[in-house]
């Protein structure tokens, strides 16, 4: 249930799942959590709530995506604002061997890809 309700962005609803017991980390198929589903769909209040509840952001589906990558190719840049502040490495590399960043360039995803690139150039003046 949880996953549903992350992956359609029903915040009332995952609240209330978490509320009562649901596990944040729970994997489905293809190892496929509620934050990867959330991020997908580009619903980032979905995703910092599932964060705030122990919701772990390096985890990977069976291909070794992130949900990272998930907001990035689907060219939701609040949603990576909100992954990126909790988890900023952006390094991580799926079997094919693409980052969120190459994902986001892949996918014409400007907006995400906008983001990230602000975030790589604040890494790079530290």
């Amino acid at each position: 249930a949880l996953h549903w309700a992350s992956y359609y962005g029903q915040l009332a609803a995952v609240r209330l799942l978490i509320d009562s017991g649901a596990d944040v980390n729970a994997e489905a198929p293809e190892m496929v959590t509620p934050l990867l589903l959330a991020a997908c769909g580009g619903h980032n209040e979905v995703v910092r709530l599932l964060l705030e509840h122990g919701a772990r952001s390096t985890h990977m589906d069976i291909v070794g995506n992130t949900a990272l990558m998930y907001a990035a190719a689907g060219n939701h840049p609040h949603t990576c604002n909100e992954l990126l502040a909790k988890d900023p490495d952006m390094t991580a590399t799926n079997e094919n061997g693409y980052t969120a960043y190459s994902l986001a360039v892949e996918n014409g995803a400007v907006l995400a890809q906008a983001v990230l690139e602000q975030y790589l150039s604040a890494l790079l003046l530290l």
